[in-house]
């Protein structure tokens, strides 16, 4: 047993999958000494299913009413344990049998945020040949503290210390809250090490990695937070910049939405908007802007190739 890991699971609608990733907890060569499930107001019985696995697990089942989302999910189940490293599995992913016990040793070793490669598995399709760090690479340490401020490529299944959680204010609330975790560990001094080989099973739905404009408010969200707490000039020019360039993103999302249905002036409107955006992106928004129908659906043809 590896006794002074706990593994902290956020649980909404996920009836059909908690069993799954229960089962990989126990598969484990080394096992927890706790795992604590916060079902976040499920109405499909994701706490009772999950209760099943209480006679084999050393587990703990709480419940929302109401959904408060994953970090208040997330922050309840760290509140509730006691073990001073902190492992996250999302309740649709599954952990191969080494998993606890490579990132526990990465972690004894050189301590910071461990980080798992992944297996992209779309269950319709099987396991996808590109793993999370082949799209998302972890760049080398000196480059992390500004990186993260562009990108998240920290996979959320990590493990890191309870302590270093706890001086970086943890999780709070909203859509890619464990980035905003991310970004201010790492500003509190936390390498972020990544472990050689996949290790778990990420899996993928058109949703999960969707680009919907709603979905980038919350990234937006993010990096207006971390401009607000940037301790630096260099640092609020970099996430100024990706400011800029998500803004542009989410004019691009908006312009592709209204092409899907037909919009032609809102789909130009958009496309016009994306200024700030990269190359590419400007490339996309002018095909937007002068033949949006044709150009929307290029455009999903090139983002299906994500799922292999």
């Amino acid at each position: 047993m590896t006794d002074d890991i706990v593994v902290i699971v956020p649980a909404r609608q996920a009836a059909r999958e908690i069993g799954s990733a229960l089962a990989s907890v126990a598969g484990q060569s080394v096992q927890p000494a706790e795992i604590v499930v916060v079902d976040d107001g499920s109405t499909d019985g994701t706490a009772e299913v999950a209760r099943r696995w209480e006679h084999l697990l050393p587990l703990t089942v709480l419940r929302h009413d109401e959904p408060a989302g994953a970090g208040a999910a997330r922050r309840r189940a760290i509140a509730a344990s006691r073990s001073p490293l902190l492992a996250l599995l999302d309740a649709d992913d599954v952990w191969l049998p080494g998993h606890l016990a490579t990132l526990a040793d990465i972690h004894q070793h050189h301590g910071g945020i461990v980080t798992a490669d992944a297996y992209r598995w779309l269950p319709a399709k099987g396991v996808l040949r590109a793993t999370h760090h082949d799209h998302n690479p972890v760049p080398a340490p000196s480059r992390q503290a500004g990186e993260i401020l562009r990108r998240n490529y920290v996979f959320v299944g990590s493990l890191f210390s309870r302590r270093s959680y706890l001086s970086a204010g943890g999780f709070r609330d909203g859509v890619a809250e464990d980035w905003d975790l991310w970004i201010r560990m790492i500003r509190h001094g936390a390498t972020v090490h990544a472990t050689r080989r996949p290790t778990v099973l990420y899996r993928l739905s058109p949703s999960s990695v969707s680009n919907r404009p709603d979905a980038i408010d919350g990234y937006i969200a993010v990096l207006e937070r971390a401009l607000a707490e940037a301790g630096s000039e260099r640092e609020r020019d970099v996430v100024a910049a990706s400011l800029r360039r998500m803004r542009a993103r989410r004019h691009l999302a908006r312009a592709q939405a209204a092409a899907a249905r037909g919009d032609r002036h809102d789909a130009r409107a958009e496309g016009a908007a994306t200024a700030g955006g990269p190359a590419r992106m400007k490339v996309e928004a002018l095909g937007l802007r002068v033949c949006p129908r044709v150009s929307a659906r290029v455009g999903r043809a090139l983002r299906q190739r994500y799922w292999g």
